[in-house]
């Protein structure tokens, strides 16, 4: 499968010369849980400061080309969260499998990126999906999606799980495997 458009909406890929366009995750996730009662502001800042963090993540990990993380580079907001990353991984021990993977599902008609694939958190393979706000419901369905989308296109029949790790200003992470 071939990755060739994204929308904020949407992806749109090519498989066996066909072409599919499916939903993002999160766009369906939000038909369903709304933000109601945050301001369009409050989320807009939410979304950028997350969106940093996972880029300062991704480059902490190696990033596409190796350069690695300048932690000098990155804005005053941003580097708690990422040290909170750091030590938690530290503290764990786990290991990135990939990061930033985009998986799709005919099946289900979805598509996104799962922010990390993990090994060492539990005794299977992860999906692990980061966040800097506050919990909600929907983080449990997006990091399901994810997995569900990744096993549909891998075809592993591997026993994996799903977590949500929440990162913090004050540099704090908090882990979240229950099921809901």
């Amino acid at each position: 499968m071939t990755l060739l458009d994204t929308t904020p909406a949407s992806y749109r890929v090519e498989k066996d010369g066909k072409s599919y366009e499916f939903p993002r995750v999160t766009s369906v996730l939000s038909l369903v849980h709304r933000f109601d009662g945050i301001s369009l502001d409050a989320l807009e800042h939410a979304a950028e400061r997350g969106l940093a963090v996972h880029r300062a993540i991704w480059l902490l990990e190696g990033g596409g080309d190796g350069s690695g993380l300048d932690w000098g580079s990155l804005t005053p907001e941003v580097p708690p969260y990422v040290q909170g990353y750091a030590d938690f991984k530290r503290m764990t021990g786990f290991r990135v499998v990939a990061r930033e993977l985009f998986v799709c599902s005919r099946r289900y008609g979805v598509a996104g990126r799962l922010d990390l694939l993990v090994e060492g958190l539990s005794k299977r393979l992860d999906v692990l999906d980061l966040k800097t706000g506050a919990a909600h419901p929907a983080h449990h369905l997006q990091a399901s999606a994810y997995l569900e989308c990744y096993r549909e296109q891998t075809g592993s029949k591997r026993a994996m799980g799903r977590q949500i790790l929440y990162l913090r200003d004050a540099g704090a992470a908090r882990l979240d495997n229950t099921i809901k």
